[in-house]
């Protein structure tokens, strides 16, 4: 359709599907949106605690939002960069905070794309749904699930989409659909369904997520990033990373192999916070900020390749 491609995945579903819908938009295409979710889950308000997501469980967990994927949100999307920022997004600068390894400090072109906004999910996400619900050409509709797709008859090669079945037994016809439901989509079976079968490749990855929320204490000195955009340090049975987020917030991030009983333990929040402090590039962080959150998990995770019919 001439659109661009999202910056979608490093943000996991509702990216792909809010900035795709607000591309298309522009472009003068109507676009239906339909998310299973209720508003008040998958956008709460500002000042709503951090809870998890049963139909994004991901979204609990630390993230950062490359520098690639805010060139187009600002090219494409500028008005929504601009609300972002609006809303306590914050800006790191990776020229500036380069790596000592790099020796060439010369200024380049381009570089100042390089600047990724820190930012949590619930603030990105709450900020796509209020700027899309703005926008002319979208009909963004909560609370509503797809149970089905609808093939053209015929033995077109390859089968085309003709537009989604409503779990409410209505159907909304479309020249395209776009799936963005994220790794628990159904769209292989129910094109298995209609006798189409979608080649995958899935291997597990044999970790599990555990992340906390934190609140940075204002007037304390911070300690540097010793990962241009995150505190992090990788170890053999586990990586602990710090990520900066929106409105003076961060994620503490540990991922354990699946297989380590003990540290599968850091799921108690006193557990947690001693691997955490036992990691010398972690340990001064925890002495800035205050827990915010419980510690949320997730795991079951899978590496899929969907290749084309």
């Amino acid at each position: 359709l001439g659109a661009p491609a999202p910056p979608g995945n490093t943000l996991g579903k509702l990216t792909l599907g809010g900035v795709s819908a607000m591309q298309l938009a522009r472009r003068g295409f109507d676009v239906t949106v339909l998310e299973r979710e209720a508003r008040s889950l998958v956008a709460p308000p500002a000042d709503a605690p951090v809870s998890l997501r049963t139909g994004a469980p991901h979204a609990v967990h630390g993230h950062s939002l490359l520098a690639r994927a805010a060139v187009e949100l600002r090219r494409t999307l500028p008005y929504v960069y601009a609300r972002l920022l609006a809303a306590g997004v914050g800006e790191l600068d990776l020229i500036a905070n380069m790596p000592v390894t790099i020796a060439d400090r010369t200024p380049h072109e381009g570089d100042d794309e390089l600047v990724m906004p820190c930012t949590r999910r619930y603030t990105f996400d709450r900020v796509l749904v209020e700027t899309a619900q703005a926008t002319t050409g979208i009909d963004l509709r909560f609370g509503v699930g797809a149970a089905g797709l609808r093939l053209a008859p015929g033995a077109a090669e390859p089968p085309r989409v003709t537009g989604v079945q409503l779990a409410n037994g209505q159907f909304v016809p479309a020249d395209v659909v776009l799936d963005a439901s994220g790794r628990r989509t159904r769209v292989p079976r129910w094109l298995g369904d209609n006798g189409v079968v979608l080649p995958l490749e899935a291997q597990e990855c044999g970790l599990i997520y555990f992340t906390r929320h934190y609140q940075n204490r204002t007037g304390v000195a911070r300690p540097p990033l010793n990962r241009v955009f995150a505190a992090a340090v990788n170890l053999p049975s586990v990586v602990v990373r710090w990520f900066l987020g929106d409105n003076d917030t961060a994620m503490l991030v540990e991922i354990v192999l699946a297989e380590d009983s003990l540290l599968k333990r850091v799921h108690r929040a006193d557990r947690f916070e001693a691997v955490a402090r036992a990691v010398p590039a972690i340990a001064p962080w925890l002495e800035c900020a205050d827990p915010t959150t419980s510690v949320f998990a997730m795991g079951a995770l899978r590496n899929t390749l969907r290749r084309t019919v």
